[in-house]
Formats: C-alpha cells, sequence, structure tokens
C-alpha cells in the first residue's frame, strides 16, 4: 500500500487536530470527584469513520504519541498509547461497507 501526499497531508491535519482538542479541558462529570469526559474521545471514531481505518488509526497514534511527549511522560501513560489508535480502527472497520454481510 503506497501513502499519497493527500493522504499524508489528512494523517498529519488530523494529528494536529486531535493534540489542540487532547488540550482542552475536560467535561466535569457531576457527582464524581475528579470525573471527567475528555474532548478527544469524541474526535477518535470521527477519525475512523472519515479517514478509514488504517490511516484514522496512523493519525490517531502519531497525535496520541505527540500529546503524549508534551506535558508530562509516565510510564503508565505510555502502556495506554496503543488504545486510541486501537479503537480508531476498529471504529473505522465498523463503518465500512463490506460486500459480505453477516447473515447471508
Amino acid at each position: 500500500m503506497k501513502i499519497n501526499a493527500k493522504q499524508i497531508a489528512l494523517i498529519s491535519v488530523f494529528s494536529a487536530l486531535q493534540l489542540i482538542i487532547s488540550r482542552l479541558p475536560g467535561i466535569p462529570i457531576i457527582g464524581i470527584a475528579q470525573g471527567k469526559i475528555e474532548p478527544q474521545l469524541f474526535l477518535m471514531p470521527t477519525l475512523g469513520m472519515v479517514l478509514g481505518p488504517w490511516l484514522g488509526g496512523a493519525a490517531a497514534f502519531l497525535g496520541n504519541f505527540i500529546a503524549w511527549l508534551i506535558p508530562e511522560t509516565t510510564f503508565y501513560g505510555m502502556l495506554m498509547l496503543p488504545t486510541i489508535p486501537i479503537g480508531t480502527m476498529v471504529c473505522g472497520f465498523l463503518s465500512r461497507k463490506s460486500s459480505k454481510s453477516i447473515g447471508s
């Protein structure tokens, strides 16, 4: 699979968008002391649906990796790096139209 210039531009733009959105403060959850909903979580399924599973996963990994490097680096944060790209890829695969349906 060759990646052309348009696909590289899409990966870089969506990675930068994810990085910017990851810096936004979370929406607080009423009733939980430290709980909040991160705005970044709304972008990940969108990446998978718009870019597809492979490009969306690459954009999610790159943006998540750069966001992990910026403030402070922890070992546990590094363990969570693959979860966002995997979720993006799953959403991308589930949103694709396939010629084979499960029931037929």
